[in-house]
């Protein structure tokens, strides 16, 4: 961990500075043990930043978890001594008078006990774990829920209590109001696919369009690794459509894939799931909503649309017929991460267009009539001698760019990547994925998150299964890991004994154990 190296010094050569640990007491000194209560504060920030790790016991005001902590106790000390000046005892003098040091910055006034401010009023101490989840309930909930920062601000110039601001800070995160209105989006760590051959994994997907006749949607297949497209309109999306798709454009012109991904709609299920099980293809079925794990046909779908949109000059109606040409075009397309076009990689060579036939461009150089066959044959060999070579590079190019892909992705999002699993029994709230992408007027008034749930199981493909509070399944598909929020509860143990903080287990109710370690753990 260290950029340098460490010589010893013999003991012989070190005495100046080596004197003073090796200096015995004097008469009537004495060694006065450690201060450790600094050890305190940082047990107390391991467990307000991971307090998800806590039992449902400790659920309750930072500052309360530790009640029998040395600054807690100092202070509940200091307030009796100014009140009846008798001081505590002591094993040392030392103790004493660091005691009394401690107790001048404090002082009674009006039967109330406040802390001397060199910056500004006295501010006023408070010591019942009551008082102080009262006044945070007023500032937060009844003064606009301002965030951790602003009340802070507006607590530190009237009140003191020992680790205040971490008690701000998980009253503000265990806010019911604010967590479902949360702007917070989780993510995922990405994961990098490595095809290896052609058409070796495939996405389907549908999109829709506007209608022109009997057509209302575009079935799209991509190839993960050359990025051919194969498309065709629609009426509608069901099972039996979409496997007449997949058996006509890709099994009976490419070949049985290893993998198929798709979405968990209905129109992959049934006939669909019926054709890949009788093929043995794996189907891959992804949870709702999660667009990342259909990225390599979603981010094609944006610039199908557009191709035809703009080729269609206004008369959306001929979107049908104007598909198949919009869908050679992408494949034409040289992409910039390969540095090839889908059809150069598939094919092994350039496409000839008009305009290469009409201007007499090098890529049909040497062809003429009246070739011998070995002629023809020695020119195709040439065109197609690139293939596997290209293959390969495009292969190790595109590995290279996801992976790059990947270490920007985790870069950037580094403080919203998921980086634990949710066990069952954790209550949780849930992305309203579809609320965000309506188009309505108010529903920037609506409420972000659902819930909250709890977490039933966490399936093979990443996605959770989830449940209402009393144990019912929600019939809804797997949820995505993105689309999940731990929810953070507030479970104050005074509020319910009707006495001062405690961490202990036989004092808590038996409602909170009903909670569970996991609403530790999403708090």
């Amino acid at each position: 961990m260290f950029h340098f190296e460490l010589h010893h010094v013999p003991a012989t050569k070190f005495q100046a500075p080596d004197a003073l640990s090796r200096r015995g007491l004097g008469e009537g000194e004495i060694a006065e043990d450690d201060d450790d209560s600094w050890l305190d504060e940082i047990v107390l920030l391991a467990q307000t930043s991971g307090i998800n790790r806590l039992p449902s016991a400790a659920l309750s005001l930072p500052s309360c978890n530790l009640a029998r902590g040395r600054e807690e106790i100092n202070l509940r000390e200091i307030d009796k001594f100014l009140r009846t000046l008798d001081a505590p005892n002591f094993a040392t003098p030392q103790q004493h008078q660091r005691f009394i040091r401690l107790a001048t910055q404090f002082m009674i006034l009006d039967g109330n006990m406040f802390k001397r401010n060199s910056h500004g009023t006295p501010l006023r101490v408070i010591l019942e774990p009551e008082a102080r989840l009262r006044i945070l309930a007023q500032a937060h909930d009844e003064l606009g829920h301002k965030g951790v920062q602003a009340l802070w601000e507006m607590l530190r110039t009237r009140f003191y209590w020992p680790k205040m601001r971490n008690d701000i800070a998980h009253h503000v995160a265990s806010c019911h109001t604010c967590q479902v209105r949360n702007t917070r989006k989780m993510e995922i760590p990405a994961t990098v696919s490595e095809p290896s051959a052609v058409f070796e994994r495939v996405y389907i997907d549908v999109m829709n369009m506007p209608k022109a006749g009997r057509f209302t949607k575009i079935v799209a297949a991509r190839d993960d690794l050359t990025g051919t497209c194969e498309a065709m309109a629609i009426k509608e999306a069901n099972a039996s459509t979409l496997a007449r798709f997949f058996w006509t454009h890709i099994y009976c012109r490419y070949g049985c894939p290893r993998h198929v991904i798709t979405d968990n709609g209905s129109e992959v299920k049934v006939g669909f799931a019926e054709l890949m099980k009788r093929l043995g293809i794996p189907h891959i079925r992804i949870s709702a909503y999660n667009k990342h794990a259909t990225g390599v046909v979603e981010r094609g779908h944006f610039t199908l649309r557009e191709a035809l949109v703009r080729a269609c000059r206004g008369n959306l109606r001929k979107w049908p017929e104007l598909l198949p040409l919009a869908v050679f075009a992408d494949r034409i397309t040289v992409s910039r991460i390969t540095g090839y076009s889908p059809y150069q990689l598939l094919h092994g060579t350039d496409p000839v267009l008009p305009f290469d036939l009409a201007e007499a461009t090098f890529l049909v150089s040497g062809f003429r009539t009246g070739m011998t066959t070995a002629e023809l044959l020695a020119l195709r060999i040439r065109q197609l001698s690139k293939l596997n070579s290209d293959v390969e590079r495009a292969t190790e190019t595109l590995r290279k760019s996801r992976f790059q892909s990947r270490a920007h992705f985790e870069k950037r999002f580094k403080h919203r990547l998921q980086k634990r699993d949710y066990l069952p029994g954790e209550l949780v709230l849930v992305r309203n994925v579809a609320l965000e992408n309506q188009v309505s007027v108010n529903r920037k008034t609506l409420e972000r998150y659902l819930g909250p749930y709890q977490v039933v199981r966490k399936n093979r493909g990443g996605a959770y299964v989830l449940a209402e509070l009393d144990g019912t399944e929600l019939a809804s598909n797997p949820t995505a890991a993105f689309r999940l929020l731990p929810y953070i509860t507030r479970n104050h143990a005074f509020m319910k004994n009707g006495g001062g903080a405690t961490t202990s287990d036989e004092n808590e109710s038996s409602e909170d154990s009903t909670s569970s370690e996991s609403d530790a753990e999403s708090a």
